[in-house]
């Protein structure tokens, strides 16, 4: 795949994701469009002292390994951080960020913060208006914080901001936009849109579903995405026996079904509402074919609304950014959860917007807590691009900001790991033993 192309193919990733994440999302609107959140251990339970950052996520930076962690609640002078997402806006709201953020400073500050100094958020809803995300993160700047952590933003307009100011944003998958690949001060933790479709071939081969079929959005800028799929498709040396574009504007999709059913299994590069009318029309239709999906596309409603257990997603493969939300993996994000004492009803562990706040958070943690000095944006982005090892135990997840990947397109695609998760019993669950699955060799082939 050439440089155009792969620009293309991470701008249509940046799209469908956008799309998914969007799905996944509360529309209700309201709330305040800025606010800052110090969130002290006075608002927590007591919890053990004994659990410190380095029990989550360790850091290697330079050879040298984070520095020890206090025990006990922190109690020093605050670390300020940005966080933002859409929260009232017409549609596409993610509002589980921000209590997400805030339940995960306040575990990790009973837990010591960064080396004793507690983590303090300043949180933006920036309404997926390019303008006022900008706004928001030149308020941000003038604040001094010392990176963008976990944000959901499906526009670049922020990035120009940090560079100038060099400050880091620490995020999930490019939602943005392929110049998050690109960016200096971006530090991706998730894989991206291309690795989730090269997964799907590779979790296809496993499962021995060798006659596939390919069912895609008749958007252009979505078409590399399944001539991804279709790439990983022939490297597995699978057959793919059929491939139906469909329109944007179908709302039933019976003939589309009809025509796929009959393959071992069927990939769906659909947005979500075209999804659940193939899962609708699956249902009737009596198919039993085993869907192929990524991440964010298949929403949990949508199986309860065909049948849960008995619905036509039952035994789905999904390739995913993280494990299923039921996962082991989760349950130090479960114990910040139940720990919060604020609401809590938009913290959804089956979106990976949310989980992305976790693992963020968690980097920020390991990173910062690794700086022999004062925490600023300067040190942190200095620490963050000499971080070789960073772990989040429980995904199995390593990795190594110091070495960019050899795309010109997408040098800062550091984690090139999706996971394999299935629906069984008519809920998200691990595949398998979850370990992650490595597309390196389809970037590499491509």
């Amino acid at each position: 795949m050439g440089s155009m192309k792969r620009l293309m193919a991470l701008g249509a990733a940046a799209l469908l994701l956008a799309a998914a994440a969007s799905c996944g999302g509360d529309d209700d609107s309201g709330g305040d469009t800025a606010s800052t959140s110090p969130v002290t251990t006075a608002e927590m339970p007591a919890s053990d002292p004994t659990t410190t950052i380095a029990s989550a996520t360790t850091a290697t930076v330079g050879g040298a390994p984070a520095t020890s962690t206090p025990e006990g609640p922190a109690t020093g002078e605050p670390i300020l951080i940005g966080g933002m997402s859409p929260e009232s806006a017409a549609q596409g709201n993610q509002p589980g960020v921000r209590p997400a953020m805030e339940a995960v400073a306040a575990y990790l500050n009973a837990r010591g913060g960064i080396n004793g100094r507690p983590i303090e958020i300043d949180f933006c809803d920036h309404k997926n208006d390019p303008n006022l995300l900008t706004q928001c993160t030149q308020d941000m700047v003038s604040k001094d914080v010392v990176a963008l952590v976990g944000a959901f933003v499906n526009n670049p307009a922020y990035l120009p901001v940090l560079e100038q100011a060099g400050i880091a944003s620490i995020e999930g998958a490019a939602v943005a936009g392929p110049q998050v690949m690109q960016s200096k001060i971006s530090f991706p933790v998730a894989s991206g849109a291309l690795a989730l479709a090269y997964g799907l071939a590779d979790i296809a081969q496993t499962q021995g579903l060798s006659n596939l079929a390919s069912v895609e959005s008749a958007l252009p800028a979505t078409k590399p995405i399944g001539d991804a799929f279709k790439a990983a498709v022939a490297l597995n040396h699978l057959t793919l026996d059929q491939s139906v574009t469909v329109p944007q504007t179908l709302t039933d999709l019976a003939s589309v079904v009809a025509q796929a059913d009959g393959s071992d299994a069927t990939f769906l590069l659909l947005p979500p509402n075209q999804v659940l009318a193939y899962v609708q029309a699956a249902k009737q239709a009596g198919s039993t074919t085993t869907l192929l999906v990524s991440s964010g596309l298949l929403q949990q409603k949508f199986i309860d609304d065909t049948g849960g257990a008995s619905s036509p997603a039952e035994g789905t493969l999904i390739s995913d950014f993280y494990p299923a939300g039921a996962d082991p993996a989760w349950d130090e994000f479960r114990v910040a959860i139940d720990e919060y004492d604020g609401d809590t009803k938009d913290i959804d562990l089956d979106n990976s917007v949310i989980k992305s706040v976790w693992v963020t958070m968690q980097v920020f943690a390991a990173v910062a807590s690794t700086i022999d000095g004062d925490v600023t944006n300067a040190s942190l982005l200095e620490a963050l691009n000499g971080a070789s090892d960073v772990e989040v135990p429980g995904l199995g997840l390593t990795l190594d900001f110091t070495t960019e990947f050899a795309a010109a397109s997408s040098p800062r695609l550091f984690n090139r790991s999706i996971y394999p998760v299935t629906v069984k019993d008519g809920k998200f669950a691990t595949l398998g033993d979850g370990t992650p699955i490595d597309t390196t060799k389809y970037f590499e082939a491509s």
